[in-house]
C-alpha cells in the first residue's frame, strides 16, 4: 500500500496546531509526571537501599566515578580499566570529589532517577508524531515510567542513563525517515552516539535504523541517502576508524564477546525462555495490540511517520532480544529483562495505532489465548533460576515471599490470564474499550513494579546485613593505609566487592592459589615464598592485607589480627596489620570453612620453623549423623582416622623442625551439601603448638 504522504502531512500539521494550543498545560503535565516519577522512585526505593548490591557491574561503575573524581583517569585498584562505556561514571564523578561514599552514591542514585525519568518526553513525543491524542501520549509517557525495570533507576549502572538517550534517538530517527531534515539527522547521531557511550551495546541503533531506511524507502538508496545521508557518512567514518583501530581495542573489556561461544542446545533454551517471558515482561495487556500494530505499520502504513515507527520499533526489538538471546547462552544464563526493557515504552503507541485503526480482531484474540495458555502451562516459578536481571521474575519472588511459592506461583499466573482476557476483550472493540487497556496496564505494570522494588529494597537489606558490620567503612576506619584484598580459594567474590565498594584504603586484590578472580580486572596471583611471604610480581605484599575466610582457615606471623568477622552472621573476613615487616602466613587449612565444616576434600600447609610443632585438629559430628566417617590424610603424613557418632575425635600430627613447607592431603568416605559446597565433618580450627 503507497504511503499517503500529503496525508501524511496534514496529519503531522493538525497534531502540531493542537499542541502549541495547548503547549501550557500539556508541558506542564509532562514535567509534573517526570518530576512526580522522580520523587517518589527516590523516595520510595532508592532510600530504602542501603549498600550497591547488583555486582559486578555496581562496584565497577562506582570505581570508575571515583577514579575519574580522584585521578582524572578511568583506572580500577591503580590498573588502567579499558572500558568504553564511561558516560555514567563521567556524570557520577563530581558526586566523589567530598570523598563521603555515602553522599556519592545518593546523589547519583539521584541522578540516574531523573534522568531515567525523562525517558517520559521523546515517548510523549513520539506518541504525538504519530497523531496520538494528548491523553494518550501522556499515558504512553506514564507507561515508560511504571515499568518494573525502573528498578535499575536505584542501581549503580549505566541503563538509566543510557534509557532517554535510545528512546529519544529513535525519535529522532523516526523524525528523520518521516522526511528530510538535517536537524534530526543530527540528533540522531549524537543521541545514537551518547547511547553508545553509555552502553556499548545500543550501538544497534545504527545498523537498525539504517535497515529501516532501506524497508521504508523500498530498497532505493537514492531516497536512503536523501534522509540519511549526513548521519550515514559519519557512521561510516567513524566505522573505518574502529576498524582501523582495531575493534578489539575500540572493545576494551567488552572484547570478550569475541572468544564467548554457545551450543545449539543453550541457544534453543534461552530462545524458549525469551519467547516465553518477553509478553509476560512487558505487560500482557497491550502486547497483542501492539504486535497487530506494528505488523500493520510495516506491511500497509497509512502515513511514512507510521511506517518509520513501526520498522525501526520491530528491527529493535529484534536486535535486543537476540542480544539477550547471545548473552544469556554465553554468560548469564538468565533472561535478558535487563537489555529489553528499553523497547516495552514503544508497545503503547503501537497499541494505540492499532485501536485507531481497529480490525485485527482474530490476530489479536489468538495472541491473547496463546498468552493465557503460556501462563497456566509456564507459571513464572518455572524461571526464578534465570532471574538475576529481570524486575518482572523479582516480582513474582515478592509473591512466594509473602504467600509463599505454590500460591505465589498460582496468582501470578491468574493475573497473567486476566489480563490475556483483557486484551482480548478489548480487541473485541478496540477503539472504544483502548482507554480500559491503557488504564488496566498502567495499574498492572505499578502493582509489579511495587512487588519488584520491594522484594529488591528486602534483598538489599539482607546483603548489607550479612557483607560487613554496622560500620560498611570498617576498614578505612582502622587506619591501617594501604590494604590487599587476598582472595583465598572458595572466597565469595560479592562480599569482596562490597569492602572493596566502600572502603577506599583496599588499593589492590591478589589470589591466593587457585582462588577465583573477583572480576575481569587486576587480579595478580600470589606466589607463596618457602617462608611464607606473599608476593606478588611487584614484590612482597608490605601492607594489611584482608583475607576472604569463606572456604580457608589461615593465620600469620609478624602481624596482628587487627579484626575479624568469623563466627558472626557476616560475610567472614580476617583483618592483618604487619608488625615490623611484610605479614607471612604461617599455616594455611583450604577446605575448612568459616562455619567450621570440613570439606571432602582439602590441604593443610604449615610453613617451616627452626623446631618441631604439633598440629591438633579436632573432629567431631560427621556429616553422615548416626555412621560412622573415616578421614584419610596423605602427603607428608599418611594416616586414615576413623570418627564415631556422637564422639569428638582430636587428630594429632607433629611437624617436623625444616626449612621447607609441611603439606598434607585429606579426602573422608561421606559427604553431604551446606548449599553446594560438599562437607564432611564439623570441626575447629587447628591449633598450632611447639613440641615439649
Amino acid at each position: 500500500m503507497p504511503i499517503d504522504v500529503g496525508m501524511d502531512a496534514a496529519v503531522a500539521t493538525r497534531a502540531a496546531s493542537g499542541l502549541r494550543a495547548r503547549a501550557l498545560p500539556v508541558g506542564a503535565a509532562l514535567a509534573a509526571l517526570v518530576g512526580l516519577t522522580a520523587v517518589l522512585r527516590f523516595g520510595l526505593a532508592a532510600l530504602k537501599l542501603q549498600t550497591p548490591a547488583y555486582l559486578p557491574d555496581e562496584y565497577t561503575y562506582t570505581a570508575l566515578a571515583r577514579s575519574l573524581a580522584e585521578t582524572g583517569q578511568p583506572v580500577i585498584r591503580g590498573v588502567p580499566a579499558h572500558f568504553p562505556a564511561l558516560l555514567e561514571p563521567l556524570l557520577a564523578a563530581p558526586f566523589w570529589l567530598p570523598g563521603n561514599p555515602e553522599l556519592a552514591l545518593r546523589l547519583t542514585q539521584a541522578e540516574h532517577i531523573l534522568v531515567m525519568s525523562l525517558a517520559a518526553i521523546p515517548v510523549f513525543l513520539l506518541a504525538r508524531r504519530l497523531a496520538l491524542g494528548t491523553g494518550e501520549s501522556l499515558a504512553a509517557a506514564a507507561l515508560a515510567l511504571v515499568t518494573p525495570d525502573f528498578v535499575f533507576g536505584s542501581f549503580v549502572v549505566a541503563d538509566p542513563i543510557a534509557y532517554p538517550l535510545v528512546l529519544g534517538a529513535i525519535y529522532a530517527a523516526v523524525v528523520a525517515l518521516e522526511q528530510p531534515s538535517r536537524r534530526a539527522q543530527v540528533a540522531f547521531v549524537v543521541l545514537v552516539g551518547l547511547a553508545t557511550f553509555a552502553r556499548i551495546q545500543y550501538v544497534l541503533l545504527v545498523p537498525v535504523v539504517l535497515v529501516a531506511a532501506l524497508i521504508v524507502e523500498r530498497g532505493s538508496l537514492r531516497r536512503c541517502f536523501a534522509k540519511l545521508g549526513l548521519a550515514t557518512t559519519v557512521f561510516a567514518a567513524l566505522a573505518i576508524l574502529a576498524i582501523a583501530s582495531g575493534p578489539q581495542r575500540l572493545l576494551g573489556t567488552y572484547q570478550v564477546v569475541f572468544h564467548l561461544h554457545a551450543t545449539l542446545g543453550t541457544v534453543a533454551h534461552q530462545v524458549g525462555i525469551h519467547l516465553l517471558l518477553v509478553p509476560f515482561a512487558a505487560g500482557i495487556v497491550l502486547v497483542p495490540g501492539a504486535l497487530v500494530g506494528l505488523a500493520r505499520g510495516v506491511t500497509s502504513p497509512r502515513t511514512a511517520t507510521e511506517s518509520a515507527f513501526a520498522t525501526i520499533t520491530s528491527l529493535f526489538a529484534a536486535g535486543v532480544i537476540a542480544q539477550a538471546i547471545f548473552i544469556g547462552s554465553t554468560i548469564s544464563g538468565n533472561f535478558g529483562e535487563r537489555y529489553l526493557f528499553f523497547f516495552f515504552p514503544l508497545l503503547a503507541p503501537a497499541f494505540l495505532l492499532y485501536a485507531r485503526r481497529s480490525g485485527g480482531r482474530p490476530a489479536v484474540i489468538t495472541i491473547a489465548c496463546v498468552l493465557a495458555v503460556a501462563a497456566m502451562r509456564f507459571p513464572l516459578s518455572h524461571f526464578v533460576a534465570h532471574g538475576s536481571d529481570s524486575p518482572t521474575l523479582w516480582s513474582y519472588l515478592g509473591l512466594a515471599a509473602w504467600f509463599g511459592v505454590g500460591n505465589g506461583a498460582l496468582i501470578a499466573s491468574a493475573v497473567a490470564v486476566v489480563l490475556a482476557a483483557v486484551a482480548a476483550y478489548v480487541g473485541l472493540r478496540p477503539k472504544s474499550r483502548a482507554v480500559l487497556a491503557l488504564v488496566v496496564a498502567l495499574a498492572a505494570q505499578v502493582a509489579v513494579s511495587s512487588a519488584a522494588t520491594e522484594w529488591n529494597v528486602t534483598a538489599n537489606r539482607m546483603a548489607r546485613a550479612t557483607s560487613f558490620p554496622a560500620d560498611a567503612e570498617w576498614i578505612d576506619h582502622s587506619a591501617l593505609g594501604p590494604v590487599t584484598l587476598v582472595e583465598s580459594p572458595g572466597g565469595d567474590f560479592g562480599a569482596a566487592m562490597e569492602q572493596l565498594l566502600w572502603n577506599r584504603t583496599i588499593t589492590g586484590v591478589a589470589l591466593l592459589h587457585y582462588a577465583s578472580p573477583v572480576d575481569s580486572h587486576a587480579n595478580p596471583r600470589i606466589q607463596v615464598g618457602e617462608d611464607g611471604t606473599l608476593r606478588l610480581a611487584s614484590g612482597p605484599i608490605s601492607g594489611a592485607v584482608l583475607v576472604d575466610r569463606r572456604s580457608t582457615w589461615t593465620t600469620f606471623a609478624g602481624a596482628r589480627l587487627v579484626r575479624s568477622t568469623v563466627g558472626t552472621e557476616l560475610a567472614p573476613f580476617d583483618l592483618w596489620a604487619p608488625v615490623g615487616g611484610p605479614v607471612r602466613m604461617t599455616a594455611e587449612v583450604v577446605g575448612l570453612r568459616s562455619d567450621n565444616w570440613l570439606m571432602r576434600t582439602g590441604v593443610i600447609t604449615v610453613w617451616p620453623s627452626s623446631h618441631a610443632r604439633r598440629l591438633t585438629l579436632r573432629l567431631a559430628i560427621p556429616v553422615s549423623g548416626a555412621a560412622a566417617d573415616t578421614i584419610h590424610f596423605t602427603g607428608a603424613v599418611l594416616r586414615s582416622v576413623t570418627v564415631q557418632p556422637l564422639q569428638v575425635q582430636s587428630v594429632s600430627i607433629v611437624i617436623p623442625a625444616g626449612t621447607k613447607p609441611w603439606t598434607v592431603h585429606w579426602r573422608c568416605d561421606r559427604y553431604g551439601f551446606r548449599g553446594l559446597a560438599a562437607v564432611s565433618f564439623l570441626s575447629a580450627p587447628p591449633s598450632i603448638t611447639a613440641v615439649s
